[in-house]
């Protein structure tokens, strides 16, 4: 059975993804007090990458020229977050999972940073059971409690970590996340001392939270220019040892 079926399981017996998600869904309504109808068109059209024109998180971030970063605070925007996880998360941290049980065993530590409602940080913890995994979210810590309670899940080796509480960490994974950033160069620079990184990222992509341009040697670039920059700068300080499908993930070690 493999990582992801035995995930699954975990959340009321979910045999796979539609279930899972269902489960899940239900969950952030209730946590959030959604009203389930209204929600499940807004998802629906999120899974499709159609937000409909009334969906709040996106006007305002478009209606702030891409400055108010309270729209991943929003009730509504965990839907979003889910279908980022059950879409292209968990299949990257499963990549992520296999590599370091298999490769990488020197990794002891992982921090699942601006990780949203925690479902890669709990996959990781399940998986992982011989690793010390940290959660770190701006906004969504009383979520991931809530989640490994309602579901009393057994994830002893995980912990909630404040950001100044981030040290002596083997290795950092950011997905989907470093698209939330203007200089997602700088962070990296700054947090140059983890010797793994794991990342994915959709530079290209407009959608909350995204900037459609990233500075770059003090200009404004496009995204989709902005991939190739990334890339180049990453490879200068890091070595690539693993590149899953479509780059979902890749893990990189610290020259």
């Amino acid at each position: 059975m493999n990582e992801l079926n035995e995930f699954y399981k975990l959340f009321n017996g979910s045999k796979n993804k539609h279930e899972f998600e269902k489960e899940i869904f239900k969950f952030i309504c209730s946590y959030k007090n959604l009203d389930v109808s209204e929600a499940l068109k807004t998802f629906k059209y999120i899974k499709e990458g159609k937000y409909p024109t009334d969906y709040l998180p996106l006007k305002r971030w478009i209606e702030s020229n891409y400055t108010d970063g309270s729209v991943h605070g929003m009730s509504i925007y965990m839907l979003d977050i889910l279908n980022s996880s059950s879409f292209a998360c968990t299949n990257s941290i499963r990549n992520v999972c296999t590599q370091v049980k298999n490769n990488f065993k020197d990794i002891n530590s992982i921090v699942d940073f601006g990780a949203g409602i925690g479902i890669t940080t709990i996959m990781l913890a399940n998986t992982l059971k011989d690793k010390d995994i940290f959660y770190y979210d701006l906004y969504n810590k009383s979520f991931i409690e809530s989640l490994i309670n309602n579901y009393d899940l057994n994830v002893n080796n995980l912990t909630i970590i404040k950001l100044n509480e981030i040290v002596n960490v083997d290795c950092i994974i950011t997905l989907e996340m470093l698209e939330h950033l203007k200089d997602p160069i700088q962070f990296v620079r700054e947090n140059d001392h983890y010797r793994y990184w794991v990342q994915t990222n959709a530079f290209s992509n407009v959608h909350v939270g995204h900037y459609p341009s990233f500075l770059y040697e003090g200009k404004e670039i496009p995204g989709r220019s902005f991939v190739r920059k990334f890339n180049k700068f990453m490879r200068e300080f890091y070595d690539e040892i693993y590149r899953g499908w479509n780059s979902k993930p890749v893990i990189y070690r610290k020259k």
